[in-house]
């Protein structure tokens, strides 16, 4: 399951026995190597497997293995007495998925060569990488700064995601298109009497005004990995009184 925020990198292992194979040895016995594909990409990464070495790491490998169904217990245990007689070794290659890769079937192929390249040996296995709706922002406040009366204000926002710069910038971080949804309340003065509502924004080329229920829906989607700027307009009233006015929008996006 892929999770915003989480490091980018995957991990295949793989469990040799070691009677005649080394991995990257030059001495004409067998070396293993394998890739990761989707759909109808043949290869989405390839597997550069090393040994390994630490005692504690080939154990969490195995109870996780275990713990997840991948393996039941007394298969854990055979690999777990191969290891510790070094009639076995385990091998783990590291690769790249990122969280707005696309969702669904993966499969891994991992194979034996020989010191000509031909292949004696191949096993092959799949996961499922599943949807995931997310998105970040580079922005927390949307910050109009003195507004003169009947006059337009706007905010720019632009597609670099770049926290801090004032520009806003949504990203979809997930592996779905996203629909954005911003909901506004009106920006009240000190006493909380006097309200400004009229705002609007735009986003993906489309400009809505703010609804009496303060929600607007957009109906271009943001596609996965991508970022995109939202402008935000306020317009005063030519009446304001000077005050410093403040209200709240929320931002959401979901799977259409």
């Amino acid at each position: 399951m892929p999770r915003p925020g989480a490091a980018r990198e995957a991990s295949a292992w793989v469990v040799i026995d070691e009677l005649g194979s080394s991995v990257g040895g030059n001495d004409g016995r067998l070396t293993v190597a394998g890739r990761v594909s989707q759909g109808t990409q043949p290869r989405v990464a390839a597997l550069d497997f090393r040994p390994v070495e630490n005692a504690a790491v080939m154990e969490g490998a195995l109870n996780i293995a275990v713990g997840s169904g991948l393996l039941t217990a007394a298969q854990g245990n055979a690999i777990r007495n191969s290891l510790m007689a070094q009639a076995a070794r385990m091998y783990v290659a590291a690769f790249a998925l990122e969280s707005y890769a696309p969702a669904g079937s993966y499969g891994v192929d991992v194979w034996l060569a020989d010191a000509t390249g031909a292949e004696v040996y191949r096993a092959s296995t799949s996961f499922v990488y599943q949807s995931l709706s997310a998105f970040d922002l580079d922005f927390a406040v949307v910050d109009f700064g003195n507004v003169v009366a009947a006059t337009s204000s706007h905010i720019v926002g632009d597609d670099r995601f770049v926290p801090g710069d004032r520009r806003p910038t949504i990203k979809n971080i997930g592996n779905v298109p996203l629909r954005l949804e911003l909901r506004f309340t009106p920006m009240v003065d000190a006493s909380g009497t006097v309200q400004v509502a009229d705002l609007s924004a735009s986003f993906l080329g489309e400009k809505l005004d703010s609804s009496p229920t303060g929600s607007v829906v957009f109906g271009n989607l943001l596609p996965p990995g991508r970022s995109a700027g939202i402008d935000f307009w306020l317009e005063p009233p030519a009446d304001l009184p000077v005050s410093t006015y403040l209200g709240s929008v929320s931002v959401s996006l979901r799977a259409p």
